[in-house]
């Protein structure tokens, strides 16, 4: 009976090694084949493992990316040594950007998220999923450039958005033109009350939903009520409609 039992047991830890084994194997394959890039990072900066994804995206192979220290990478070594320090601290990174080396001697800008193992309150390593923010970072610089178009115009303009036509961004000549200071963040309703059912109002609305650019001849605006300008204003207006970043 002693016999069956130690037999049984025997039975059981071999089946709970092999369950081990293959889920050791599994987890194994789901991060070496994740589509985002993975690596780990001894406390002391070495790299001690990166996914195919990782390696391809910035295109090294496994011996020159592993086992060298990750300080090499970036292309500031300020940044580096602040995000090993605040992982140390127990810090916990989301969405970090970075600008890291490529094999071809091109820079990648990135975004890092990564946090730390601990024993006895000491770093051994970190986890950190490594994104590309190439597509991001062009979007971000061609709205800025979009954003210091308009501000810098030579004649008034304005960035309105939405169904309640939110005035994201007007430029002091677009201010002053309407005789008002703070108009970012106002909706039409609220900057140009006397404005609202007006065929002003009906061009911007027009555009908004037909996504067709839009052009008028010199008219004579609404006066408005306390303004700082002179009421009795003749415009010509040109409304371009824009895409939302994808």
């Amino acid at each position: 009976q002693q016999t069956v039992i130690l037999q049984a047991e025997a039975t059981r830890r071999r089946q709970a090694e092999q369950t081990l084994r293959q889920r050791e194997r599994e987890l194994a394959d789901f991060l070496e084949n994740a589509s985002e890039g993975i690596h780990k990072v001894a406390a002391d900066g070495t790299i001690l493992y990166a996914n195919r994804a990782e390696l391809d995206m910035l295109g090294y192979r496994w011996e020159e990316y592993v086992g060298h220290n990750i300080a090499e990478f970036y292309a500031q070594r300020r940044q580096i040594d602040s995000i090993l320090e605040r992982l140390k601290r127990g810090e916990v990174l989301r969405d970090e950007p970075a600008l890291l080396h490529c094999r071809d001697g091109s820079k990648k800008p990135v975004l890092i998220c990564s946090n730390g193992f601990f024993e006895d309150g000491e770093l051994v390593y970190t986890r950190c999923f490594t994104r590309d923010a190439t597509e991001r970072v062009a979007r971000d610089q061609a709205l800025e450039q979009r954003d210091n178009v308009i501000l810098q115009a030579p004649v008034g303009a304005a960035l309105i958005t939405g169904p309640e036509l939110l005035i994201e961004l007007a430029n002091d000549m677009f201010c002053r033109l309407f005789g008002q200071a703070n108009l970012v963040g106002k909706t039409f309703a609220q900057a140009f009350a006397h404005l609202v059912g007006t065929p002003t109002e009906g061009m911007l609305r027009k555009v908004l939903d037909t996504g067709e650019p839009l052009t008028t001849d010199e008219y004579r605006t609404v006066p408005w009520p306390g303004a700082a300008a002179p009421p009795d204003r003749f415009c010509k207006v040109a409304l371009q409609p824009l895409r939302a970043p994808g």
